[in-house]
C-alpha cells in the first residue's frame, strides 16, 4: 500500500506545471522555439515547448543560457517554481528559528535548574 501512495504522490508531483514565463520572453525577443533550440545547441525543439508549457524544468546550464538569451534573472524566468520555493525556505527557516529557541530554553532551564540543586 505505501509504494501505491507513493506512485501516486510522484505521478502528481510529475502532472504539476511548473509557472514559468519562457514563451512570454521568447516572443518578446521574435524568437521561434527552433531559433532558442538552435542558440543553446540543443538538437530538438520540442524540449522548449516542454519548458514553456511547464511539463519540465531546464537544467542549470539551459537555465543560464536562456537567462542570457532573454536578459532575465532566472528566478524570473521560472517564478512559479521561484515562489514556491521561496515559500518553502521561509517557512523551514521559521521552523528552525522556532526549534533553536526552544532548544535554548530547554538549555536555560536545565542550567537554572542546575544552579538551584
Amino acid at each position: 500500500m505505501r509504494n501505491y501512495s507513493r506512485r501516486i504522490r510522484q505521478m502528481n508531483i510529475k502532472q504539476k506545471q511548473i509557472l514559468n514565463r519562457l514563451w512570454k520572453y521568447r516572443k518578446e525577443r521574435g524568437l521561434t522555439q527552433r531559433d532558442v533550440a538552435y542558440i543553446l545547441g540543443i538538437k530538438n525543439a520540442s524540449q522548449i515547448s516542454h519548458w514553456e508549457r511547464g511539463d519540465k524544468i531546464p537544467g542549470t546550464r539551459n537555465i543560464l543560457k536562456l537567462s542570457a538569451l532573454y536578459q532575465r534573472l532566472p528566478n524570473d524566468l521560472l517564478w512559479g517554481l521561484y515562489e514556491e520555493l521561496r515559500e518553502e525556505v521561509i517557512a523551514r527557516k521559521k521552523r528552525l528559528d522556532n526549534l533553536k529557541k526552544k532548544h535554548a530554553q530547554t538549555k536555560e532551564a536545565k542550567h537554572v535548574s542546575g544552579k538551584k540543586a
